[in-house]
């Protein structure tokens, strides 16, 4: 951890947020008094409704709202209590824009650069025969993820415990970047476990996030020389799965979300944002309403803030990572059927003879644990961890240490 710097939290979408807000909030009455009129069990002159809605009616979700059907002036008790929670909401807002947000300074010991790539070192003392870890985060947020606020800070924690944690921060990409697809973003990963292997006289342990954890193993598969061990955290595998998010992400909206990709070598991150956004868009606000239930001194309060101002400031992506992640990974399934190729090799977790550490969070919308867990059952030597957070709170979360860092940990010194 280093000196806290401070962040301009005007460069967040304020004007997203309060549109969909809005738009949740306020257009219940109005779509109910629609729906209502609309179902037979609500509606008796509706007895030549169509199958489609007589199904909806008998769904659970029809049956969900079907007691409102006998509550006397629905629609106003609809308006009030959207007015209430967009009224939380926009506190928990206003608690945000105002709040002194500040994140950890990132390491500048810099052990070496490649591009705009660089790898930090968050080694404590001596190395020794201290596990060597580099950590390797998502391209599409930063990596001060590992690094956030103090008592938050994986990195920290992994150097105070006999680990020597060392992180790949990608950055923005430039212009070299912005015309690599994964087979270059891989191959700099194995150049960087490299240096680290020369530097230290000891192989590498490779730690992805998310992301980072399907370079991660790409890596080991193919360059797996220097490489002790691998650790998955919050990796998706099968983005069909039945708990997954599905959106517009199928074979049939291929052609429509790669278009999206075509126009610039660089997709922005506000777009990517708008697409995470739609996998789960209560999420957003249940977080600014929980921000504003919770009291001034609630140490919870300071790293909720933290982790939305990190989910916020996210960079953008080259437009052939974006179009493999999108398209072939979220569309197809490539990972998932074997179709998956870097350097012109199918990429196959069944493969590596490396040992392995699966962390897999319980409530997470990003990546549930059906998506994640299919890669678990197809590594040979594989010790899985189910963390009881969700995406980001397994890494920066108050149940982060127990669940994640201290069996990491752990797992390394046993290699």
């Amino acid at each position: 951890m280093n000196a806290n710097k401070k962040v301009n939290p005007l460069t967040l979408p304020i004007p997203f947020y309060l549109q969909m807000a809005s738009f949740h909030y306020l257009s219940s009455a109005f779509a109910f008094a629609h729906v209502k009129h609309g179902l037979p069990n609500w509606n008796p002159n509706c007895v030549h409704a169509n199958e489609t809605i007589k199904q909806f009616a008998a769904s659970p979700l029809g049956k969900l709202l079907e007691p409102l059907a006998n509550v006397n002036n629905a629609e106003p008790i609809l308006v009030q209590e959207g007015l209430k929670r967009f009224e939380q909401f926009l506190l928990g807002l206003k608690i945000y824009l105002e709040a002194p947000l500040t994140l950890n300074t990132p390491s500048e010991r810099i052990l070496w650069r490649e591009g705009t790539t660089v790898m930090r070192n968050y080694g404590k003392g001596k190395t020794g025969d201290k596990p060597l870890v580099l950590f390797v985060p998502s391209l599409i947020n930063r990596a001060n993820i590992l690094d956030l606020i103090a008592g938050y800070s994986m990195l920290d924690f992994m150097g105070e415990h006999d680990t020597h944690p060392v992180l790949l921060d990608w950055q923005s990409p430039g212009e070299t970047e912005a015309a690599f697809s994964l087979d270059e973003y891989v191959a700099r990963i194995a150049r960087a476990v490299t240096v680290l292997h020369d530097e230290y006289d000891k192989p590498v342990i490779l730690a992805g996030y998310c992301m980072g954890g399907l370079l991660s193993l790409a890596t080991a598969q193919l360059f797996p020389a220097r490489i002790q061990g691998l650790a998955l955290l919050a990796t998706p595998w099968d983005f069909i799965a039945p708990d997954v998010a599905r959106t517009a992400f199928s074979p049939a909206g291929a052609e429509q979300i790669a278009s999206l990709f075509a126009s610039a070598p660089l997709v922005p991150n506000s777009l990517l944002y708008t697409i995470f956004y739609s996998l789960n868009p209560w999420g957003l606000h249940d977080k600014f309403r929980r921000l504003a239930s919770l009291d001034t001194h609630d140490p919870v309060r300071e790293v909720l803030l933290a982790r939305e101002l990190w989910a916020n400031t996210g960079i953008d992506l080259p437009r052939k990572v974006a179009h493999t992640t999108f398209v072939d990974w979220a569309c197809y399934n490539s990972t998932y059927h074997g179709n998956w190729m870097v350097a012109g090799e199918a990429i196959n977790p069944a493969l590596l003879t490396l040992p392995a550490f699966c962390a897999i969070p319980k409530h997470d919308p990003i990546v549930p644990p059906k998506c994640a867990e299919p890669l678990a059952a197809l590594l040979p030597r594989v010790h899985k961890v189910s963390c009881i957070s969700g995406h980001v709170g397994m890494i920066a979360g108050k149940n982060a240490r127990r669940d994640l860092w201290i069996p990491l940990a752990n797992w390394a010194h046993s290699l």
